[in-house]
């Protein structure tokens, strides 16, 4: 097989580039604003503005004069501007269209065929069109982290980014457009653009025509935790970051400042723990009940016994309180792990923040807690919501004594049945059974628990409480869950704060609340009263009217149903099946839709591993533990081994940071050499069949052709791509033989770029299955 002549250019002639310079003089110099985002920017002002601006279509012949006129046409102020703009250019398919004939570069058509070339960037034609319109556009530069950064890690100085800062209505205000687009671009990014998204980050292109709004105009407090800029004064704040300052921060997701949580732990990426037990610390905002899961990795295992990635969040537990999330994660072997926790306001949860965390000493515990819940431990707004309150304990940690029984009292405002189950990690259910005795007297219940003594080598238990509406043939419900442990000085203990009737309020849902308002208008509430019993009014009343609202719920939520079904739309399915739970409507008739919601969620984990799209894969397994369905999934044979790959696949990404120091010409200089020793011809040869290569490569002459190879298929892009997926058994076992005859010194002594190659295709098949 040759190489032949390529395909005609769709975009021929060539254009030349042209220079665009980061400031003009004249320019106000950057200071502070105290004027915060929220105060600046009204989204719903936008709409307008949004729609009119995207429908802008450009020719040829289009000016930067005459596409300014038509953004701008009726806006005063110059933030409106910005808006079109920007609006305007994240709605381009630049990489889908074609520029036949197009040759001069000083047009928005021109500039668009650079950026399809790989000759200009978002972030410079951003910044001609706000200057086309008069506004003042400086380009910044510094480091930035991805979403693809590790936490902790350092990030070169070549690998710096780029970014844009506009002058409106008197401030200076950040945007970042290429994080801004990076759900609407249509392909991978390309080299010219690793220097404006940093760290070869893989753009998202899940969401058409759907901005992240937080990188337009974000508030530089927020905004400073991604990216850091070579002139301090272009952060904007009145107290300026460091580099250390920028690499100790926490590894925020844009999704984090609007989830509703505040990080109250340690304000740092980066976690040691000397004990095996990492506690991070999240607190509500006020009138906010966020949701969070998490999924836990480990990067580098120094121990040397086996981890099953897939089952080590059993090792992590979330105890809800009122107004915080406590998560504890133990780490049952000593080496380095990776945090990922998600949350958000509603079922669909996003990235929030990542952290790295160290334990490099034996650990004190190294069991896995005693089960698994999507709600925690400790009460919460299920529990609250179907009307039952424990009235013993108001945390989710008790601590326990086995030589006596511990009373659980529950109290209930609407009929039900109440059920109690003792677990352990290493007991069957049945085993326990005996140790949980139930007392049912009117609307309360109370169970005597009492734990073995001296059988197993740990002394934790998980509690879990179940509701089922009698009157109908509902299932069980976990609504609240306790951890039992004779050592709660192990976890945080602190003293609840007293909060008062509008505080409270927050615990139950929106919709219900004008009912309460009118409902607590015709008691005798005392406002002295403590919250509990506040709070224990308002479920009475909340329970005392379900019945006016109840069957209208239920048929709106059944419509629901319906229509999510017919359309297979599995977010639509997962909302409708939650607001059926949190009601107490989910019921055995109901399996098929859950049945059918399952596999949604496996046919899309499937999706996303095909493609290799490790962000969206991750967040669709982290949801997966936050569903209806969660219960299901755990055991499902494609979420178990979605897991295990993504874990696998996670490492690899790390092999291919080995690949940053390299550059095309470094591969080029690979390629002239005329006589290279067997070991660059085995380890290059080794690269390319681990990357799938079906050409001959029996010399090395084969070699430097596929090394010679640019653009899209070259080497280092390929490499960028590659998905464990896509590697057979005997490949891997082929290379794997290939490369263990030689020692690293060996491979260095040849040079640094086949050393680097080596260790990636090294680390690959340690991987492989």
């Amino acid at each position: 097989m040759g190489f032949g002549a390529s395909k005609p250019d769709p975009d021929f002639p060539p254009i030349i580039p042209i220079l665009v310079p980061r400031s003009l003089k004249g320019y106000p110099p950057p200071k502070p604003s105290s004027l915060k985002k929220c105060d600046l920017v009204k989204f719903e002002s936008f709409l307008t503005i949004d729609a009119r601006s995207k429908s802008i279509i450009v020719s040829d012949d289009t000016t930067y004069g005459q596409l300014n006129t038509s953004l701008t046409r009726g806006l005063v102020s110059d933030l409106d501007k910005v808006r079109a703009i920007f609006a305007w250019l994240g709605s381009q398919q630049i990489y889908q269209r074609t520029y036949p004939g197009v040759v001069d570069p000083m047009t928005p058509r021109g500039y668009m065929k650079l950026i399809k070339k790989d000759l200009g960037t978002y972030t410079e034609f951003f910044t001609l069109l706000c200057r086309a319109a008069d506004i003042p556009c400086v380009m910044i530069r510094g480091r930035c982290k991805s979403e693809d950064y590790e936490a902790g890690e350092e990030i070169p100085a070549r690998m710096s980014s780029n970014w844009a800062a506009v002058f409106v209505d008197g401030i200076w205000r950040t945007v970042h457009p290429s994080r801004a687009y990076r759900g609407i671009y249509s392909r991978k990014t390309t080299s010219q653009e690793l220097q404006e998204l940093d760290n070869h980050e893989t753009i998202n292109n899940n969401d058409d025509n759907v901005f992240d709004e937080f990188f337009f105009l974000p508030d530089p407090e927020e905004f400073v935790y991604f990216c850091l800029p070579e002139k301090a004064e272009w952060q904007l704040l009145q107290k300026t970051w460091t580099l250390e300052d920028f690499y100790d921060a926490p590894h925020f997701h844009s999704g984090y400042f609007s989830s509703g949580l505040i990080l109250s732990s340690k304000n740092t990426c980066s976690l040691t723990s000397k004990t095996g037990l990492c506690h991070i610390k999240f607190d509500h905002k006020f009138g906010t009940d966020a949701n969070v899961s998490y999924i836990l990795f480990v990067k580098q295992n120094l121990s040397g016994r086996v981890v099953n990635n897939s089952k080590l969040e059993m090792y992590v537990c979330k105890d809800a309180k009122h107004d915080h999330i406590n998560i504890y994660v133990r780490l049952p072997v000593m080496g380095v792990y990776k945090l990922v926790i998600y949350g958000g306001l509603t079922h669909m949860l996003h990235p929030l923040v990542e952290f790295r965390l160290d334990c490099f000493q034996r650990n004190v515990i190294n069991n896995p807690f005693p089960i698994r819940s999507s709600i925690g431990f400790g009460p919460g707004q299920r529990s609250v919501g179907c009307g039952l309150r424990c009235v013993s304990h108001r945390d989710g940690i008790v601590p326990i004594c086995p030589t006596r029984s511990d009373i659980f009292d529950f109290h209930h405002t609407h009929p039900m049945d109440v059920e109690a189950v003792l677990r352990h990690h290493a007991l069957p259910e049945g085993d326990l059974r005996a140790c949980v005795k139930k007392m049912v007297e009117k609307n309360r219940v109370v169970f005597h628990v009492s734990v073995p003594e001296d059988e197993i080598d740990d002394d934790e238990f998980a509690l879990q409480v179940f509701v089922k509406m009698p009157h109908t043939n509902y299932t069980l419900v976990n609504v609240l869950n306790f951890l039992l442990t004779e050592h709660p000085e192990t976890y945080e203990t602190e003293n609840e704060v007293s909060r008062d009737g509008k505080c409270v309020l927050d615990l139950v849902n929106r919709e219900d609340l004008e009912h309460l308002r009118k409902a607590l208008d015709k008691s005798d509430c005392d406002t002295n009263s403590s919250s509990v019993n506040i709070a224990e009014d308002m479920t009475i009343c909340l329970n005392n009217n379900s019945q006016v609202w109840a069957s209208q719920e239920e048929e709106h939520a059944l419509d629901h149903l319906s229509s999510a079904m017919n359309n297979s739309d599995r977010k639509e399915l997962e909302i409708a099946l939650r607001g059926l739970q949190n009601h107490g409507h989910l019921n055995i008739s109901l399996k098929p839709e859950m049945a059918a919601l399952t596999l949604l969620y496996e046919e899309e984990i499937k999706k996303r591993r095909s493609v290799n799209d490790l962000d969206n894969l991750m967040k669709t397994i982290a949801e997966c533990s936050q569903s209806v369905v969660s219960e299901s999934l755990d055991s499902s044979p494609v979420v178990q081994s979605a897991r295990d790959f993504l874990s696998r696949q996670l490492r690899v990404k790390q092999y291919n940071m080995v690949m940053q120091t390299l550059t095309s010409q470094t591969v080029v200089d690979v390629a002239n050499c005329e006589r290279p020793n067997s070991i660059c011809f085995v380890v290059l040869r080794s690269t390319y069949l681990l990357l799938g290569e079906e050409l001959p490569m029996q010399r090395w002459s084969d070699v430097r052709h596929l090394l010679r190879i640019k653009g899209h298929n070259s080497l280092i892009s390929r490499i960028s791509r590659f998905s464990l997926d896509a590697l057979s058994k005997e490949v891997s076992n082929e290379v794997k033989d290939a490369l263990v005859k030689f020692t690293i010194e060996e491979v260095k002594a040849t040079g640094s770029a086949v050393a680097a190659f080596y260790l990636w295709a090294l680390g690959v098949v340690m991987e492989a299955r």
